[in-house]
């Protein structure tokens, strides 16, 4: 298991929320060693993280609410946070098996999927289960994700996770190459909500989502490269799809922070009685000392990837 530290022992899986309650031996809880850097650990009472900020036990965190800020064993200044799991910490902490879909991306495909709780969704190209954890979040309890990858490490690794994090009942990953071989389903069987497919030449998995699509049913193409999406589009154009449609998500962060501002000095022209221009100095007014400002980084995170959707047209099985 590899976005997991492990340890030697078995533990229960538990499926309630561990945002609702203190921290238990068996949870998998994300550790933040500072702004941008997390990891999933699994608590166990014999376990221990050593790191520049120190030596922290597991020990000390058992019965301890979410949120709580781990103070180090061994300096005087450490510390770390630690956090329940949520779509967004996982996504931003796992290891990169594959390339990853990040949150806004995660965000933006599952409101266009019009996934929710009870249905039943399939996911092919699992990789680094960031995807795969927010749609078993959304579907769960009663829904099901049903995903698909063509490498049998990564298959193992992800199953392991989602049982670790209590999603094993929600979650199914199978070792299968789709593009190929298709989703293994038969048409009669059941037909899904949705589907959401990560592959490399990803129109070539288009008639076998058309065959498990229920009618109204939507799907999404993750495509990095635009070259992708033209081959997609056309053989949607040959089935029974409508309303296809390409969106490429950016954002664009804010720094809000404490400035200290100077009086600025300026000359304001006009003319005297003679008529003659003339300048005298004037004291604008700007925001006292230690306002808050809001301001765009410097810096845009670009194009991740072109998310191109369409909806199996009604009247057809």
């Amino acid at each position: 298991m590899e976005n997991v530290v492990q340890c030697s022992k078995r533990f229960v899986l538990r499926s309630e929320p561990n945002s609702e309650r203190n921290i238990r031996e068996g949870d998998v809880a994300i550790i933040q060693e500072r702004h941008e850097r997390l990891k999933p650990v699994l608590i166990h009472q014999e376990g221990e993280i050593q790191n520049q900020y120190g030596r922290f036990r597991h020990s000390n965190l058992i019965g301890q609410p979410y949120g709580t800020r781990w103070l180090s064993d061994s300096r005087r200044e450490g510390y770390m946070y630690v956090w329940p799991v949520t779509t967004n910490l996982w996504t931003t902490g796992l290891r990169h098996r594959t390339q990853v879909v990040y949150s806004h991306d995660i965000a933006f495909v599952l409101t266009r999927l019009e996934v929710r709780s009870g249905d039943v969704v399939i996911e092919a190209g699992t990789g680094s289960t960031s995807m795969t954890h927010a749609l078993a979040r959304v579907v769960a309890p009663h829904g099901r994700v049903i995903s698909y990858d063509v490498h049998e490490g990564r298959v193992r690794q992800a199953t392991e996770e989602m049982e670790k994090i209590g999603l094993g009942d929600v979650v199914s990953i199978t070792h299968r190459d789709v593009l190929k071989e298709g989703f293994g389903v038969q048409q009669d069987s059941f037909l899904v909500d949705a589907i959401f497919l990560d592959l490399p030449s990803v129109h070539l998995c288009v008639a076998h989502a058309e065959q498990v699509l229920k009618p109204g049913g939507k799907v999404c193409f993750f495509s990095p490269c635009v070259e992708q999406v033209s081959q997609t589009k056309e053989e949607l154009s040959t089935r029974r799809f409508i309303q296809v449609k390409t969106f490429t998500c950016t954002v664009r962060s804010y720094e809000v922070r404490e400035e200290t501002f100077e009086k600025l000095n300026v000359h304001e022209t006009g003319l005297d009685s003679g008529g003659s221009t003339s300048a005298s100095p004037v004291q604008l007014e700007r925001p006292p000392s230690g306002s808050i400002t809001c301001r765009p980084t410097r810096e845009i995170k670009g194009h991740t990837s072109f998310l191109t959707f369409a909806e199996k047209a009604l009247g057809h099985p």
